[in-house]
Parts: structure tokens; C-alpha cells; sequence
């Protein structure tokens, strides 16, 4: 099983994938451990979202943790 099913799956509803996305970017934030592929499927599935205009411009920038660690 790939990466993206398993982030997916284990994160099933959208809430749980804003959520997911929201607690990996603390997690950078903060020097915890998180992982890159999890934090781009995840961007990827809310900026599709019918609730795409509520996410801040800094994920909508930020195609990876690297570049979201340089804008903050």
C-alpha cells in the first residue's frame, strides 16, 4: 500500500484530513517529526475541496514542508 492510501485511510473524512494537515504543520512547526508525502497528499485533498477558500495563503503557497518552513 502507497503512502497517499495509507494517509487516506487512516484519515477518512475531510475533517480528519484538516486536521491531520493543521496537527503536521504544529508538528514542523515545533521541531516535532512529521512527514513530507503525508503533508502533500493532505494539502492536496483540502485545496480540492469544496472548502478550498478557507485554507491560508501560506499552505496554498507551501507545496512542501521545506517551503513552509521558509515562510514562517
Amino acid at each position: 500500500m502507497d503512502v497517499k492510501n495509507n494517509i487516506l485511510s487512516d484519515l477518512p473524512t475531510l475533517y480528519d484530513q484538516s486536521k491531520g494537515l493543521q496537527n503536521i504543520l504544529i508538528s514542523r512547526a515545533t521541531g516535532g517529526n512529521c512527514t513530507d508525502s503525508d503533508y502533500v497528499v493532505l494539502r492536496r485533498v483540502v485545496l480540492n475541496s469544496k472548502f478550498s477558500s478557507l485554507v491560508p495563503d501560506f499552505v496554498r503557497h507551501a507545496r512542501d514542508l521545506n517551503q513552509f518552513w521558509q515562510i514562517v
